[in-house]
């Protein structure tokens, strides 16, 4: 309203802010923007901009881009509750995958997370069962000793020292996801972060090829051997060897991820994890 737009101006006017830039027929965002900036500089921006906000028509919404004339932008999203609206729930989800920095990853890059993801967790509950199932064996064979009425398996040492050989070698591949792995960095501050990129890559690569001499002649092994457990006559040993390829088998799995992030890093790119 332009009859409104004058009577904005002259009281701002009074105030000692300039108004030359603004046209009460056709008032611009951004000059309204430029003269809020003023009046904040001598502490008044509070009462022009309830000043302005009365001269003003009410907000109208559109399908159409039209910017927001207020903030002078012809970019913006506005949002009030996720309760309320289901495209404002949708603005808060991207703004969260943005902070999280998974808008600047590739589809590829994407799917390589969630796969890695789930085969970490699907890892990580073996493990847990391993342990539980190993804490069980030791508390019955334990109290076996003391407890008459209670068994002492013969076979629960053998079963023990089998089951933490398992648990053993998939928490060491789970920690090479977490880059838990004892490394040396005594000297890191004195090389450049490019040098020790590259060395991150190297060790990677050294470690890939661990695992793969693992697997290969793990394999080899556990298919040579022949016998059963002593204190389980049914129960082949190969079992006992079989945590050496199984091991060479996650490493490489977990070992190519970080290899990839290695060479985005050295790219200057971003890694998947």
């Amino acid at each position: 309203d332009p009859e409104k737009m004058r009577e904005f101006a002259q009281p701002v006017s009074l105030m000692g802010i300039s108004t030359r830039g603004l046209k009460p027929e056709n008032a611009d965002g951004r000059v309204l923007s430029e003269i809020l900036a003023e009046a904040d500089k001598y502490g008044l921006k509070k009462v022009v901009s309830y000043l302005m906000l009365r001269s003003m028509a009410k907000a109208k919404y559109s399908s159409s881009e039209s910017g927001h004339y207020g903030l002078a932008l012809s970019d913006y999203c506005h949002f009030t509750s996720p309760i309320r609206r289901y495209p404002d729930l949708t603005v808060h989800r991207i703004l969260k995958m943005y902070l999280r920095g998974e808008l600047n990853k590739s589809a590829t890059m994407q799917a390589m997370k969630k796969f890695y993801d789930v085969v970490y967790k699907i890892v990580l509950v073996i493990c847990k069962l391993l342990l539980i199932a190993d804490i069980l064996i030791t508390t019955e064979a334990i109290l076996g000793r003391y407890v008459p009425f209670l068994p002492d398996p013969s076979w629960s040492e053998e079963m023990v020292l089998t089951l933490m050989s398992y648990m053993a070698v998939l928490s060491a591949a789970l920690a090479i996801r977490r880059k838990a792995h004892i490394r040396m960095t005594s000297f890191d501050k004195y090389l450049p972060a490019k040098l020790i990129q590259f060395l991150d890559l190297i060790a990677d690569l050294a470690v890939f090829a661990l695992a793969v001499v693992m697997l290969i002649y793990g394999w080899i092994y556990v298919s040579s051997v022949k016998g059963f457990y002593p204190s389980i006559p049914t129960l082949s040993i190969r079992y006992k060897f079989f945590p050496i390829p199984l091991a060479g088998i996650v490493m490489m799995i977990f070992e190519f991820e970080q290899i990839v992030d290695d060479i985005l890093v050295l790219a200057g790119k971003e890694a998947t994890a």
